[in-house]
Formats: structure tokens, sequence, C-alpha cells
């Protein structure tokens, strides 16, 4: 993983662009929103419960433009985090991305996954996050209006467990497709964990 410009404290430029923020579940790096101005981003992209483990405030002050949900029907209603996910989203009053259509769920759009493969190949979706992505980087590129300068990621970690670990080598190259490719600007908060580095196969190593 690349070393992306970090952010620190509450020293952002607000500046005539468009500014993405993805918000994930990693209650660290996603908590690290309250030393920042939350109204410096133009747009903010939620998924899953994220905005159980905010404050209130915090949802109000985001411009909370969509939200993905992309698992299986069943976490609507029975589910572990939070009492009743589907009226939450539909108080929203957001266009909700899924994979599928679900039940008790208003204005959804299905993500338009074969245009994203075509735009940035099959190998890298192996999370919710890298869909996001995916989704801004194919609207960067096909749409005028929908051109990103900046992408923030709070709450996103990948480095707890086994599933994350096997997710976090698409993101990774999604983002750097997203800096090298696209000259979009990168940011992260100083404790996440999408900054620390892989080992280099025969360099980080004594004997192999």
């Amino acid at each position: 993983m690349k070393v992306y410009k970090i952010m620190r404290g509450t020293q952002l430029l607000k500046t005539y662009s468009k500014r993405l923020l993805i918000l994930g579940m990693s209650a660290p790096s996603l908590l690290a929103l309250k030393d920042y101005d939350r109204t410096y981003w133009t747009e903010c992209w939620g998924l899953n419960e994220a905005y159980s483990l905010i404050p209130d405030t915090w949802l109000e002050e985001l411009n909370i433009t969509r939200w993905f949900e992309v698992h299986r029907s069943k976490v609507l209603k029975n589910n572990e985090r939070v009492k009743d996910h589907a009226k939450f989203l539909n108080d929203l009053n957001v266009p909700i991305y899924t994979t599928r259509e679900l039940p008790d769920l208003k204005n959804q759009r299905i993500i338009n996954k074969d245009a994203i493969l075509f735009e940035l190949g099959w190998d890298w979706f192996q999370s919710t996050v890298s869909w996001m992505v995916g989704c801004a980087l194919y609207e960067h590129k096909v749409y005028s209006n929908r051109a990103f300068n900046e992408i923030s990621i709070f709450g996103v970690d990948m480095i707890l467990t086994d599933e994350y670990k096997c997710q976090r080598p698409g993101l990774a190259h999604l983002l750097d497709v997203a800096r090298k490719e696209y000259g979009i600007q990168i940011t992260l908060p100083e404790n996440c964990g999408l900054l620390t580095r892989p080992e280099l196969y025969g360099f980080d190593q004594d004997e192999i």
C-alpha cells in the first residue's frame, strides 16, 4: 500500500472541487472523524450499519448522498447490530445501492457491475468498499459532472481477520488506480490500518 496524503487535525482547505467521503465500519479510524470538519466533503457514501457507530449529529453534518447494502435481505430484519436497518435506510431518503433487489427498501439502485468490471477488471471486488470506490471511478471517468478531486476513507482498516486480509489487495489496487491513472487525491486518517505496509518478498525477510 502506498502512503497517501494523511489528514491531520482540522487542517483541511475547502476548494471548489468534488470531495467524496466513504464511511466504513472499523470504529477506530471511523471515530477519527471527531477531529475534522465534517462539512468539508461535498458527498458522503456509507455502508451497512456504519451509522450505528457514530453520533446522530455527525450524520446531520455529513452530506450523505447514497448508501450501500450489498448483503442478503435477511440483514434488513434479522440484524444483530441494529433493530430496524431497513427503516434507517429508507429514512435517509437517498439512493440505496445493492447487488440485487431487496424487499422493504425504497429508492434502490443496482450497482452497474458490468460497466465497472469492463473499466476496472474483474479481480478487485472482494468488499463493499471496493464496489464503492469502483462506482466512484467509473462515474469519474464517464460523467464529467461526477469527476472527483478527492476520495477520503474513514472506518476501513482491513488488518484484523483473514476475511479483511483477502479484501485488502483489491481495495489497495483500486486506490492506486484512482491516484495514478485518474489523478484523484486519496486521503486517510493517521490511524488508518490501510497505511500499514505489507512485507516485500525477498527484501523484508532474513531468509526465504
